[in-house]
């Protein structure tokens, strides 16, 4: 191994971290419940136009409320992203419907494709490849599919509070700090999606509140 091969990597200048935080910070998504109230036109109050803004799928709701919720979004000039629960879709014309009317009424461009909570599907779609592989998702001009392995995300699920122990004890600044630190040149990271959990407006304000911050020292 070569001596410059063995040097460890320079860390970033201080100013470009600082700059590239607040940037992901900035453009980062969003996620929000279809019947939270700020889903729709309020939540120009807190986010500016523009955001991505994806629409979750929670057992209480059905794809009514996720289009609906979806339109409003897209009127008030957000980009709406629905999350597709394929093992809540009891047939495949509820999952035609689905993606016709998101595509149509909301103009979802974008969609997240999970197997979703619950253990046993209601209907033919055991996992989100099973809704790809239907070749719906192709016949509503969708530029961009997203998938979840799901189970991975429930696994994720049920140790979501180690995960919350380990965020509040570090907190998101210094999660995203780390993020950014151990970003290689040429392999930037994407971009951040910020999981509210309800808190619409606490998320706002965090973003806002670290925006006004002035630059960390170190």
């Amino acid at each position: 191994m070569s001596a410059a091969a063995k040097e460890p990597r320079a860390a970033p200048d201080l100013a470009w971290r600082n700059h590239r935080i607040g940037e992901l910070v900035t453009a980062c998504s969003i996620e929000i419940s279809p019947r939270d109230d700020f889903a729709g036109e309020r939540l120009r109050e807190l986010f500016d136009p523009g955001t991505t803004v994806f629409v979750n799928h929670p057992g209480s709701v059905t794809h009514h409320d996720i289009v609906a919720a979806c339109a409003r979004l897209r009127q008030a000039g957000f980009n709406p992203v629905p999350h597709i629960a394929v093992r809540r879709l009891a047939s495949f014309t509820q999952a035609n419907d689905f993606l016709h009317r998101a595509a149509g009424e909301a103009e979802v461009r974008a969609v997240l494709i999970i197997g979703g909570d619950p253990d046993h599907p209601v209907g033919p779609f055991p996992d989100a490849y099973d809704l790809l592989a239907s070749g719906l998702v192709g016949h509503h001009g969708l530029r961009e599919v997203l998938c979840g392995i799901g189970a991975s995300l429930r696994a994720l699920a049920r140790g979501h509070t180690a995960f919350a122990r380990i965020l509040a004890e570090a907190g998101p600044d210094a999660l995203i700090g780390a993020l950014v630190a151990e970003e290689e040149p040429g392999r930037p990271i994407d971009g951040l999606h910020l999981f509210t959990f309800g808190g619409v407006r606490r998320t706002a304000e965090w973003i806002s509140g670290y925006l006004r911050r002035p630059l960390a020292a170190g």
